[in-house]
């Protein structure tokens, strides 16, 4: 049976092997696939900095995780929104306030079982009891799924753009387009 909680720092590892296998599968053909190769859910340095995460999230954000049975199956991680002029890259409007989805990942043998929907209900629900409205998140441009599971849910393009930044040892960097989305009726849940 699947159940949203609050992240612990137990949860550390299983964040990893979560977000590690979403970003192989997910972004397969969108980030160049040395740096996919690369990840390790194991790096001691990534695993400590989710611990002290988990165990002192930063003012009002949170990590909640999806558990099937023992499996930690999915997270996703929410708090205020950063403001778009911290970001040289981005353009459009700069709204200040509000809540944002920093991250939501599911094991990919989980894509389309209810596991997305169930996170993303629980994290729009905690940032509007947090008074975090109105919701924004950031996605990459090309990145069809993901952007097909936001509309559905409600998010709609608010017109922000931006690059995000993949650096490699020894390469060139990579920028990748990614465009913001906004929650269309953040007094409502989707039905």
């Amino acid at each position: 049976m699947l159940t949203i909680r609050a992240g612990e720092p137990g949860d550390a590892e299983g964040i990893g092997r979560v977000h590690v296998a979403a970003w192989q599968w997910a972004y397969r053909g969108l980030v160049p696939q040395g740096y996919l190769d690369r990840m390790d859910p194991d790096d001691p340095d990534r695993l400590a900095w989710r611990r002290h995460l988990l165990a002192e999230p930063p003012d009002r954000a949170a990590t909640l995780v999806a558990v099937d049975g023992a499996e930690l199956v999915g997270f996703s991680h929410v708090g205020p929104y950063r403001p778009d002029d911290q970001h040289p890259d981005r353009t459009g409007e700069h709204p200040a306030g509000g809540g944002e989805l920093y991250a939501i990942y599911q094991l990919p043998e989980r894509y389309r079982t209810g596991v997305g929907r169930a996170l993303m209900d629980a994290a729009v629900a905690l940032l509007r009891e947090r008074g975090l409205t109105p919701i924004r998140l950031w996605a990459l441009v090309d990145n069809a799924r993901a952007l097909a599971f936001y509309h559905r849910y409600g998010f709609r393009d608010d017109g922000g753009r931006g690059t995000f930044t993949i650096e490699q040892p020894g390469e060139l960097p990579v920028e990748l387009l990614e465009l913001r989305l906004t929650f269309a009726d953040a007094g409502r849940l989707p039905g």
